[in-house]
């Protein structure tokens, strides 16, 4: 089995954001506030850009999409990466993703100013793109293997039910279902939860992050979440800290 990794640490948010176009109420800084539902949407066009500037080189060691429509209108992406805005190098090579889901990549460290992602359709008919998330930047590497079991598809739906006068049921929706679990780690040294963990946990314990449970072995399991608790301890043992239990939630994707 992989390592999990978080992906938490968005260097597009203080960013400043362009693209080739924008429809109007759909503007392209929609894709820093972590908010899968609040997107970017522009048409018109058969390829589309969407660039972050960080006014210096800062490196990174991934990318994510997320609350996206690329699969719906059979389009494909790729990262790039440039110090000028003119010469342009490849970072990810195009994906054509095969759902609307969640999508994240892993990569050795590279350094830019400008990091752009192009969306085509290989030259197509025009379409019209959507993208909520957009994430360049880095992750967090458990240094221990999750503790198992652990069931990466727990589900939980909410849905409401009517009932007639009589008290007959007269119908159920489903609302929307939620992804949740906690994922225990063991073993995790004293160095580790010191000098990573709690200062991730300080710095950005509320917001949300790209959950990739075993970014190895199941690549495309690549989930927004957020913590489901207020509560954060790694008792001492002789030799270790353990265990580390994370309470996660975040919507699934249909």
């Amino acid at each position: 089995m992989g390592y999990a990794r978080i992906l938490y640490l968005n260097r597009v948010t203080p960013a400043t954001i362009t693209s080739s176009a924008e429809d109007t109420g759909y503007p392209d800084d929609n894709v820093i506030n972590w908010r899968d539902y609040v997107r970017w949407h522009a048409s018109g066009a058969n390829a589309y850009w969407i660039k972050a500037d960080y006014g210096s080189q800062i490196e990174v060691t991934s990318f994510a999409i997320a609350g996206h429509n690329l699969n719906t209108v059979g389009a494909r992406l790729k990262l790039e990466g440039s110090n000028d805005d003119v010469n342009w190098t490849n970072i990810v090579a195009y994906i054509t993703p095969g759902n609307d889901f969640c999508l994240a990549r892993c990569f050795t460290g590279v350094t830019y100013r400008y990091y752009r992602l192009d969306i085509d359709n290989n030259g197509g008919a025009n379409f019209s793109p959507q993208i909520g998330v957009y994430f360049v930047g880095s992750y967090l590497e458990f240094p221990e293997l999750i503790n198992y079991p652990f069931d990466p598809d727990r589900q939980e739906d909410h849905s409401s039910s009517q009932r007639g006068e009589s008290g007959n049921l007269l119908g159920v929706v489903n609302d929307w279902t939620e992804r949740s679990f906690p994922v225990t780690f063991m073993g995790l040294s004293q160095s580790f939860i010191a000098n990573t963990w709690e200062p991730y946990w300080d710095d950005y314990r509320f917001q949300p992050f790209i959950w990739l449970w075993d970014y190895t072995n199941y690549q495309a399991a690549a989930y927004l979440m957020a913590y489901n608790t207020d509560i954060m301890e790694v008792p001492f043992t002789k030799l270790w800290r353990q265990p580390l239990t994370l309470e996660m939630m975040g919507k699934k994707e249909e």
